[in-house]
């Protein structure tokens, strides 16, 4: 197996390049020359089907069983933003499928952070108790795309599974100090605790497990799934809220993750997405917040009074209950649906509007009601784009019964 030491030199290397940017001098080729009696296995003599700017030597570990985790950075991908991956060379393969690295000019006009072509419709600034924050700068609507941004750097979860921390460690900061100049800065200014007393290397992985989101491809192989923890720097910006008032999804096409308004956000507030599944007690909510990110949640709602937050939960666990007979052939019923549809927005869950629509949609469909069943079905379209985007399997669902609510699966099962 390769030192550990050769792979802290090639992250050493690596952050050699801030100096050098401009001589287009790389911290991988200037490793390559301490690596000439290494092994091949290690330099990832393998069939890529991608002219990677860099390529690292790679890590083996009997967790991983005959995977090796590598680095791979593209400095030209999405217009000269760069992108860094940790992961094995098969997995590579799987990314760079998608059509952001086919197509150059597909995801031309996504990134609006580092050169901005189009107003932005918010500020990033500094907000009392919290750092920084995103505040809208005008009225934005429900529906209205607010930011996007390529991944940055993406780190398989299985090399954070199988290598050591300190192996894990090394490859992020490799990743992370391998991107173009600018975008390098962007995510190592990323927040994370306690920074003054870490190494590079640690501060590096440090941004990775705090601002991370977790990203999946679904139509990946089901026995041996994609999965990555990956950082959007401006993303990462807009701070946690239990009833937020955006979501965001990522597209696998486009290599990129997009934040939307699900409510009408006026200016001068602060947008917020949810770390966590909000549909839980507020006392898991804080245990939750507390064990993985490390703050107190002082958002509206934890912050009610104790009659109110005894009422927010018997709301959700009255969802929770919903939800298992909705989801239980012929167990639902409309006015179950109706019942969702009213909790959720009591309890200001905008993001799971689409979900009760859906199962209104369904359930007046059973009972031969199709008028009622097409508003809910178009109701869910309007709310689950913003949310997963036209590809979300609720909304194409819904197209499918609102198109024509006779054909669909649904039509009159309760007959």
């Amino acid at each position: 197996m390769i030192p550990l030491h050769l792979l802290l030199l090639y992250a050493a290397t690596a952050q050699a390049r801030i100096a050098a940017d401009s001589a287009g001098v790389c911290g991988y080729q200037n490793l390559s020359a301490h690596l000439s009696g290494v092994s091949e296995i290690f330099f990832g003599k393998h069939n890529l089907n991608h002219n990677w700017t860099y390529t690292s030597p790679c890590f083996t570990s009997p967790d991983l069983e005959d995977d090796e985790i590598c680095v791979f950075t593209d400095l030209n991908f999405a217009q000269g933003r760069g992108i860094s991956v940790v992961t094995s060379p098969k997995r590579a393969n799987v990314i760079t499928s998608k059509r952001a690295f086919r197509d150059p000019e597909f995801t031309r006009g996504v990134n609006q952070d580092l050169v901005r072509t189009i107003p932005a419709v918010y500020e990033i600034k500094e907000l009392p108790g919290k750092g920084l924050g995103v505040l809208a700068t005008r009225l934005i609507r429900r529906g209205e795309l607010i930011m996007a941004n390529t991944a940055s750097v993406m780190a398989d979860v299985k090399s954070e599974e199988g290598l050591s921390e300190a192996k894990f460690q090394a490859m992020v900061s490799a990743a992370a100090e391998s991107l173009p100049a600018a975008h390098r800065n962007a995510v190592m200014r990323l927040s994370i605790h306690n920074a003054n007393t870490l190494t590079d290397a640690e501060i590096a992985s440090k941004v990775m497990a705090i601002n991370a989101y977790s990203v999946d491809d679904p139509r990946d192989d089901v026995a041996d799934p994609v999965k990555f923890s990956t950082i959007f720097p401006e993303l990462s910006r807009i701070n946690h809220a239990c009833r937020p008032n955006t979501a965001y999804f990522f597209d696998w096409e486009t290599m990129a993750q997009y934040v939307y308004a699900v409510v009408d956000i006026p200016p001068g507030e602060e947008l917020s997405v949810t770390y966590i599944d909000g549909i839980v007690s507020r006392e898991e909510r804080l245990e939750k917040l507390h064990v993985s990110w490390g703050f107190e949640c002082s958002c509206a709602q934890c912050t009610l009074e104790s009659p109110q937050v005894r009422a927010s939960d018997a709301r959700i666990k009255q969802i929770k209950a919903l939800v298992d007979k909705l989801e239980s052939p012929g167990r639902g019923n409309p006015g179950m649906a109706e019942l969702l549809i009213s909790l959720y927005k009591q309890e200001k869950l905008w993001g799971s509007l689409y979900e009760g629509y859906t199962f209104a949609a369904i359930e007046y469909n059973r009972v031969g009601d199709p008028w009622r069943a097409m508003k809910n079905a178009q109701l869910a379209i309007e709310h689950g784009i913003p949310v997963g985007g036209e590809n979300l399997t609720d909304v194409v669902e819904m197209r499918s019964l609102a198109e024509n609510p006779w054909e669909h699966w649904s039509w009159n099962l309760a007959a």
